[in-house]
């Protein structure tokens, strides 16, 4: 098996939110919730960031709004040629990401930290 397919399983809880852009193919976020115990939502920026990345990091990336859908990780699925799969019926709502937040996000990271340009 490989780790791919097998990062599913291990990782989320079912308080993490699982993200994934609708029209497309692409990466897939995990906003991990189930790590703060007194965090019983997500923050909307934390929400909103974490589909930035997932619209940045699918073929989508040159649009100026891509859809992201956004689920509890149970609704993700663990077996089958799906894996890591979200379905359109399961999700728990909709978000509209803008990927060129997430490469600005990630600029500004870095030039906090002092890395070189």
């Amino acid at each position: 098996v490989c780790v791919r397919r097998r990062l599913p399983l291990l990782f989320p809880l079912g308080a993490d939110l699982w993200f994934q852009v609708r029209a497309s193919r692409g990466s897939r976020v995990l906003l991990r919730t189930s790590m703060r115990r007194d965090l019983t939502r997500s923050h909307r920026e934390c929400m909103e960031a974490a589909a930035d990345l997932a619209a940045y990091f699918s073929p989508l990336r040159r649009h100026g709004e891509v859809e992201v859908m956004y689920t509890d990780s149970r609704h993700v699925a663990k077996r089958g040629g799906r894996v890591g799969q979200l379905k359109d019926g399961k999700k728990i709502g909709l978000l509209t990401a803008h990927p060129e937040r997430a490469a600005l996000l990630a600029r500004e990271a870095q030039d906090e930290q002092g890395w070189p340009v």
